[in-house]
């Protein structure tokens, strides 16, 4: 074998070479990928149930009732109305985030905004909206805005019946 041949060997087996690693790279980085997106789709679901542990106590959910249907509050309740919604607000505005950047597919932020829609359609919520706004990006709260129609289901405890309110109130207040 001359060098020229050598050389054209080495040249051959440099360029498979070039492509087993390209191929390894690929593989590599869908993976990568989809670990990314499994891990933001666990801290959205993590989040989530964080969020909803605090409306499984009985004295907050009652805070939180109040001021979704506009009752009287004091300040303490209010103030613990106000960081639940901001909290919410910025968990939901991160799913917002991450589906815009392609991190999480569509259904997980549609869940997302299905859920915050039910609190987006009580007329006390609808009116700490109005300053409460100003904690979100534009663009996130644009896209809150459009929310308002999407429709959920919720429980009556005198009828023992799940239901989808039409005025957009919680069971317990709609009858009002």
């Amino acid at each position: 074998m001359d060098i020229q041949t050598l050389g054209n060997l080495g040249e051959f087996i440099g360029s498979v070479a070039v492509l087993v690693t390209l191929i390894y790279l690929a593989v590599q980085t869908k993976q990568t990928v989809k670990t990314v997106r499994q891990k933001s789709h666990s801290d959205i679901l993590s989040r989530r149930q964080d969020l909803m542990t605090q409306l499984m106590d009985r004295e907050f959910i009652e805070v939180w009732g109040k001021g979704c249907s506009r009752q009287k509050m004091d300040s303490i309740d209010a103030q613990r109305f106000t960081s639940y919604a901001v909290s919410f607000l910025s968990h939901v505005q991160d799913t917002y985030i991450q589906h815009r950047e392609g991190l999480i597919d569509k259904g997980i932020w549609e869940a997302e905004l299905a859920l915050m829609a039910s609190s987006f359609r009580q007329p006390g919520f609808q009116d700490w909206w109005e300053h409460g706004q100003q904690f979100l990006i534009p663009e996130f709260a644009r896209e809150l805005e459009k929310s308002r129609e999407v429709h959920f289901v919720l429980y009556d405890p005198e009828t023992r019946q799940w239901s989808r309110p039409p005025d957009g109130q919680f069971a317990r207040d709609s009858r009002k």
